[in-house]
């Protein structure tokens, strides 16, 4: 089954539980993941069919009401942030003072 469109939840349940679902899936050599999946659409299915039964409505779901607002507010562009200063590198100009070779001093010879 592709992933990409699902939706990760975290949800609890007992041991006993979890070694039906761990035999299951060996025996059908499928995931014990599939088996969750599978077994909570079954159980929806049979919770709207028991609700048209006794005559409760189903309420709207609710994607239909948000996906039309989700895509208005993707049509309108974003509020455009002040322009940021470009960052200029950090270039120093540094005067180098390169000192001449000392000249060789010239010493007076002392005549005696």
């Amino acid at each position: 089954m592709a992933t990409s469109n699902l939706v990760l939840r975290t949800i609890y349940i007992s041991p006993e539980v979890d070694d039906d679902l761990r035999i299951e899936a060996f025996d059908n050599r499928t995931s014990k993941n599939d088996l969750i999946r599978k077994y909570l659409e079954l159980g929806m299915e049979a919770a709207r069919r028991q609700n048209r039964e006794r005559g409760v409505a189903a309420k709207p779901a609710v994607k239909a009401v948000a996906k039309p607002a989700l895509k208005k507010a993707a049509a309108k562009p974003a509020a455009k942030a002040a322009p940021k200063a470009a960052a200029k590198p950090v270039t120093k100009k540094v005067a180098v003072k390169v000192a001449a070779k000392p000249a060789a001093k010239k010493t007076a010879t002392k005549q005696a």
